[in-house]
C-alpha cells in the first residue's frame, strides 16, 4: 500500500513538473511573440514617421511650387519699367502727334474758298476721320501693354505687341502724309488756275 501511494505521488509530481515545463515553454513562446509584435510596432512607427515626413515635404514642395507659379503669374500682370522705355513706344507717340497735326492741316486746307467742291470735302474729311480714329484706337491698345493689371503676358510679348501697334500707326502716318501732300498739290494747282483765270478776265475785261 505504501509503495502504491508513493508511486501515485511520484506520478503526480511528474505530471506537475511536466505541466510547469509546458507552462514555462508557453510563456517563452508568448514572450517571443510579444517581442516580435513590439518589433513590428516599432517598424510600423518608424515607417509611419518616414511617410509623415515625406508627406510634409511634399506639402511644403507643393506650397513652394504654388507660390512660385502664383508669383510668376502675378508678375505677368505687371509690365517691367523697361517696357515704358521701349523706343518703339516713344516713336509711336511722336507719330500719333504728327497724325493729329496733319489731320488738322488737311481739314484747314480744304476750307479755302473755291478750291474744293462740297462732295470732295465730304469725301476727304471722311478719309481724315477714318485715319484719325484708327490711329487713336491703336494708340489706346498700347496702354494695355504698359499698364498694370490689363494683360497677363511676358515682357517680351508686351514689347512685340507695342512694336506691332507702332507699325500700324506708322502706316497711318504714311497715309495721312500722302493725303496731305495730294491735297496741298491739288490746292496749289487750283489756286494757280484761279489766278490764271482772274488774270485772263482782267486782261480781256471779262466780267461774270
Amino acid at each position: 500500500m505504501r509503495s502504491f501511494i508513493t508511486g501515485v505521488l511520484l506520478f503526480l509530481l511528474l505530471l506537475n513538473t511536466q505541466a510547469q515545463t509546458d507552462a514555462i515553454q508557453q510563456l517563452k513562446l508568448n514572450l517571443e511573440k510579444l517581442a516580435q509584435l513590439k518589433l513590428m510596432l516599432d517598424n510600423l512607427g518608424k515607417g509611419y514617421a518616414v511617410l509623415e515626413k515625406g508627406y510634409q515635404q511634399l506639402q511644403q514642395q507643393s506650397r513652394e511650387t504654388y507660390t512660385l507659379h502664383k508669383d510668376y503669374l502675378d508678375a505677368l500682370w505687371k509690365p517691367a519699367s523697361a517696357i515704358r522705355q521701349e523706343p518703339a513706344l516713344a516713336q509711336l507717340e511722336r507719330n500719333e502727334d504728327e497724325i493729329g497735326s496733319l489731320c488738322t492741316t488737311v481739314a484747314k486746307q480744304m476750307q479755302e474758298p473755291q478750291l474744293f467742291s462740297p462732295q470732295e470735302k465730304q469725301y476727304l474729311l471722311r478719309i481724315v476721320a477714318n485715319i484719325r480714329a484708327k490711329a487713336a484706337a491703336d494708340r489706346g491698345e498700347t496702354s494695355a501693354y504698359t499698364e498694370d493689371g490689363r494683360l497677363q503676358m511676358t515682357d517680351a510679348a508686351r514689347i512685340q505687341g507695342i512694336r506691332q501697334v507702332a507699325g500700324r500707326i506708322s502706316r497711318h502716318l504714311q497715309a495721312i502724309r500722302s493725303l496731305q501732300a495730294d491735297v496741298q498739290r491739288s490746292a496749289s494747282l487750283r489756286r494757280q488756275i484761279l489766278r490764271d483765270q482772274l488774270a485772263i478776265r482782267n486782261a480781256y475785261g471779262i466780267t461774270r
